[in-house]
């Protein structure tokens, strides 16, 4: 947000870089959409591309046994939907496996162990 207000010289903007707290308020609660929305400029779309930052990584954990479906994994996903300002928005990554990947279909991934994984109880026998 802050080198699009630079970069643009927007007059909404450039206030907000010299107050940390106002900039970190309006970055929490303003999608990139509508900053652009709001304050429009004139950019090419490498320009804008330039400016984002890479999307952080989504976790999510297995949900299904390794004994049970062998090659697949299973993740339970709840999808993330909100709205700002009477727009509804959703998560990137959550509406995505939800709404546009069709059944059966195929994402591409990558498995990151978690040490701090939660582990069930061993049974006892009574």
């Amino acid at each position: 947000m802050e080198n699009y207000a630079t970069l643009t010289r927007s007059e909404s903007l450039l206030p907000l870089v010299g107050d940390k707290a106002q900039l970190q308020h309006y970055a929490a609660t303003t999608p990139i959409v509508d900053m652009v929305r709001f304050s429009p400029a004139q950019l090419d779309a490498q320009a804008l591309v330039d400016l984002l930052r890479p999307l952080t990584p989504r976790l999510y954990s297995i949900a299904s046994s390794q004994a049970e479906v062998e090659s697949e994994v299973h993740v339970t996903v709840g999808v993330v939907r909100y709205d700002i300002e009477g727009r509804a928005r959703a998560g990137g990554a959550s509406s995505f496996l939800a709404d546009r990947v069709e059944e059966d279909g195929e994402v591409r991934i990558f498995i990151e162990h978690n040490d701090n994984s939660v582990c069930l109880p061993t049974r006892r026998r009574r």
